[in-house]
């Protein structure tokens, strides 16, 4: 008589491959979870900044193309032929509106400047560069916007004072 001899695995040692196999899988499965995660902050810090770099691009392109640069009382007024826009430059935000449609963005303004033909402008009065100092996703930001003036919006201005 043949006997014959099959080649198997005892329980022991299927018992030690499934646990290698299981924290091999464990540690696959958060090391996926830690790259996930950073992928969504990274995602969310680009919105972000997006957002602000957005709302720049608006308060640069409103107050280059208006016709005249106000600043009453913390309040911004950008005048326009057919519309205003207003920008209220708070302590911790930004708010932009226009009609009734108002947008906003949080940061932690350190300090704003307006000047007037390279003079400071307190309370209120026209004019032609605005500067902003904030933090902003802990990074700190300086805005600087300038804008000109043609001569008829000038001795316009002045005669209405």
């Amino acid at each position: 008589m043949r006997k014959n001899k099959l080649l198997s695995f005892t329980i022991g040692e299927l018992l030690i491959v499934m646990i290698i196999t299981s924290i091999i899988s464990i540690s696959l499965y958060y090391s996926y979870l830690a790259v996930y995660r950073q992928f969504i902050l990274f995602d969310q810090k680009q919105t972000m900044l997006n957002d602000l770099s957005g709302f720049h691009d608006q308060l640069s392109y409103d107050f280059n193309l208006s016709e005249k640069a106000i600043i009453n009382g913390g309040i911004l007024m950008l005048f326009f032929e057919e519309k205003e826009i207003s920008y209220s430059i708070n302590s911790n935000s930004i708010v932009r509106t226009q009609s009734s449609l108002k947008e906003e963005i949080k940061l932690d303004i350190h300090s704003r400047g307006y000047k007037f033909k390279g003079e400071a402008v307190n309370g209120s009065g026209l004019i032609d560069r605005l500067e902003l100092k904030f933090d902003y996703l802990n990074h700190e930001y300086r805005w600087i916007i300038l804008k000109e003036y043609d001569a008829h919006t000038l001795v316009d201005y002045h005669k209405s004072l």
